[in-house]
């Protein structure tokens, strides 16, 4: 008797804890049109970029200018390049 309520016990717990892992994914996938639109930055608002940037595993600057399509548009040697938010390195203000 002991080990059918213990199992059932078990069963109930895993029930429930896989009911909040399921609302807490369900609430994660409501944010991701709103973390597209800022990335897209389609509601107009300015994401402040810095004004400059490193790129990982490579020494000196680069200019940023602007973020287009999820991308950071940089300025090096007068060429506009195109990086991902996890190739640069932005320096914190001080």
């Amino acid at each position: 008797m002991f080990m059918e309520d213990f199992v059932i016990a078990i069963f109930v717990l895993f029930g429930v804890l896989q009911i909040i892992l399921l609302a807490k994914i369900w609430m994660m996938t409501n944010h991701v049109k709103s973390i597209l639109d800022i990335l897209n930055n389609k509601d107009n608002r300015e994401i402040k970029l810095p004004e400059y940037a490193k790129v990982k595993g490579k020494t000196g600057k680069i200019k940023v200018l602007r973020m287009e399509n999820g991308k950071v548009l940089c300025s090096s040697n007068g060429e506009e390049i195109a990086f991902s938010l996890d190739e640069l390195e932005f320096e914190t203000p001080s």
